[in-house]
């Protein structure tokens, strides 16, 4: 009977494939991600991100809230806590969004405004920054693509970032490989078991995330991995080797 069926049908150029339970369960899993991935691109969208930072009034409203300016005060006193001296360093904030990160550690380190740098994709972001911190570099760029070899960078944050990136390995790599000898990137990522954002991709436990950033160091950095802001972000603290 099996046999007259597939013969039928395979007159009309249908065939009958048996599928596991294992690639059909990959197969719904491929496509949720899909779904997921599809959703965050286009919450991402550059045109969408620039008309947000060109209003000043939506960026306070919706952005600058009391909880974002207390994280980045609590990345202030990590890096504090850790003895990570910024003074006299070049420092860059990658996807520097409004710039505040950079604000605040003026604020606290009394740092030269000369010393610091940030890049954005978006060209509204660049320019709100460029308002907030006056005599920083501030530039657009491709985190999928490396960084110019000059300058080189002592210090190198990015947060908040590599959760919405299709290829966060390659956008880790490229940030690494601008670090000057000895210098330090810090990164922060949401803690994946309770993020659930439609705008991210990427969601990392803290095990997972310590995985993560072992295996883009490989050999050639020392990496610390920490909770912040009580669990809710993971954190990594990576150093270039002499």
């Amino acid at each position: 009977m099996k046999k007259l069926v597939k013969n039928i049908l395979g007159k009309f150029d249908i065939g009958i494939h048996r599928i596991s339970a294992q690639q059909a369960q990959r197969e719904r899993e491929q496509a949720l991600r899909s779904h997921i991935e599809g959703q965050a691109l286009s919450i991402n969208d550059k045109d969408l991100i620039n008309a947000f930072y060109a209003d000043n009034e939506r960026v306070k409203r919706e952005y600058l809230t009391p909880e974002r300016e207390s994280f980045y005060k609590k990345i202030v006193t990590t890096v504090a806590s850790k003895n990570i001296d910024l003074q006299d360093k070049k420092v860059l904030d990658a996807g520097c969004g409004t710039g505040h990160l950079l604000y605040f550690l003026l604020q606290e380190f009394a740092l030269d405004k000369t010393a610091l740098y940030g890049f954005d994709f978006s060209e509204g972001s660049v320019a709100f920054t460029q308002k907030i911190i006056e005599g920083g570099t501030f530039f657009t760029h491709d985190i999928y693509k490396p960084l110019p070899s000059e300058p080189t960078y002592d210090i190198v944050f990015c947060t908040e970032v590599l959760e919405h990136l299709l290829y966060p390995q390659q956008a880790l790599e490229n940030l690494l490989a601008s670090l000057s000898p000895q210098g330090t990137c810090i990164l922060t990522v949401p803690n994946g078991r309770i993020d659930n954002y439609n705008g991210h991709i990427n969601f990392w436990s803290p095990e997972s995330w310590e995985i993560f950033v072992q295996q883009v160091c490989g050999q050639n950095y020392t990496f610390e991995t920490l909770y912040m802001d009580e669990a809710i972000k993971n954190m990594a603290i990576i150093t270039k080797k002499s």
